[in-house]
């Protein structure tokens, strides 16, 4: 068997391209090898643009190649519909609403009588959280019953304006230091002092944490309880620094959890943080959520998906092609675009990679190209992995 092989170099300083051209004809005398090749066709030119940004190469293939490879062709096109209908995907986790959570606390020094409440439990507006024996607060009391006495006692003289001050501003007293108007009046029909504080929660929620234990003593301001109303929560999700200008305040969001399944709960975007976090370098993003349910608890972890807008969401769409136009090369992709009758130049190209889970147009089997190709380019979407063959080939044939 006879092959002859007629290999032709392009110089760069020659021609002005950095170029190598080689077309390799095989032809043969006969035998199963023979006809192998006669009906491969096999007509490969090949030309390597080494000054290209894209690091392109072009192939052409002869007829009965071409014919063999069955390439089909997909016009690019820019889609809005992508644009407005991207979704970025991010991880988030759930946390408290800051605006919700208070810490219950001493007014006055005395001792923990005990705890109304345990760890964990709801409570309503108001309820009780602890009683707190104190001799301020008994003095207090008996300030104010007796003042509230002598006003009773010197009703309808000259005494009694003067009388009524005092009751005023010992029951003011008694508001200072956490009485409550319902206390002050089963007080005052009682006659009785007790020196018992009752220590209230300031609004409906979730006991998370009791920081003193019955009999301690404290000092005013000490923190007894933390109090949290997770009718609402807060999710923070984690957005990549490259994705920041696709996010705002206002953005809707999807949360979907583990522990739920399927289940969506929604929310929007309420506050940027303006400081990238500086070990991800990802942006927190606080996203407001209803909870009516107590479903989503703090620490649990979610996958958010937001709406992307603006500029930033264009951007995030980019070029929605089929899967199966790109092939890899080591940690490269590339695509195959024609740029002639027969001809291919080869791409590498820039997808988007996850957290981009969901465009609007993208089904199954679709991915997004950022950067390489342009709308109205000829896309190899059949075919393209013949192409790389063919590369393979010759580059194969020259190094021989």
């Amino acid at each position: 068997m006879n092959k002859a092989i007629d290999r032709r170099v392009t110089q760069p300083g020659r021609f002005g391209s950095a170029s190598i051209a080689l077309l390799i004809l095989g032809a043969c005398g006969g035998g199963p090898e023979t006809s192998r090749d006669d009906a491969r066709g096999q007509a490969v030119q090949q030309q390597a643009n080494t000054g290209s940004e894209h690091g392109s190469v072009r192939v052409t293939l002869s007829e009965a190649a071409h014919r063999m490879a069955r390439i089909t062709i997909e016009v690019v096109t820019a889609s809005r519909e992508a644009a407005r209908s991207v979704r970025l995907e991010v991880p988030g986790q759930v946390a408290l609403d800051s605006t919700r959570v208070a810490v219950v606390s001493a007014r006055v020094e005395g001792l923990i009588e005990r705890f109304a409440v345990a760890t964990g439990e709801r409570v309503p507006a108001g309820a009780p959280v602890a009683w707190l024996f104190s001799r301020e607060f008994l003095v207090a009391e008996r300030d104010f019953l007796r003042a509230a006495e002598r006003v009773r006692a010197v009703a309808g003289t000259e005494e009694e304006a003067g009388a009524r001050a005092l009751a005023e501003a010992a029951h003011q007293r008694l508001r200072l230091l956490g009485m409550i108007e319902d206390d002050i009046a089963r007080l005052e029909a009682r006659g009785v002092p007790e020196g018992l504080v009752t220590i209230r929660a300031p609004f409906a929620g979730s006991i998370l944490d009791l920081y003193a234990v019955q009999g301690a003593a404290v000092q005013p301001g000490q923190a007894l309880a933390r109090v949290a109303d997770l009718s609402t929560v807060q999710v923070v999700a984690a957005v990549s620094e490259e994705h920041i200008a696709s996010v705002r305040v206002g953005t809707a969001a999807r949360m979907r959890l583990a522990a739920y399944g399927d289940r969506p709960f929604h929310g929007r975007v309420t506050r940027l943080h303006d400081e990238l976090d500086p070990a991800t370098r990802r942006l927190r993003a606080f996203i407001t959520v209803p909870n009516p349910e107590r479903l989503l608890k703090p620490g649990m972890f979610t996958t958010v998906t937001l709406d992307a807008v603006g500029s930033g969401a264009a951007r995030l769409a980019g070029l929605v092609i089929p899967a199966s136009a790109v092939v890899t090369d080591g940690g490269d992709r590339y695509v195959f675009v024609e740029v002639a009758p027969r001809t291919y130049e080869r791409r590498r190209v820039e997808l988007q990679e996850a957290p981009i889970s969901e465009l609007g147009i993208a089904a199954p089997g679709r991915v997004v190209v950022r950067r390489g190709i342009a709308p109205g380019d000829r896309l190899v979407v059949l075919g393209a992995f013949t192409l790389k063959s063919e590369l393979g080939k010759a580059a194969f044939g020259e190094n021989d």
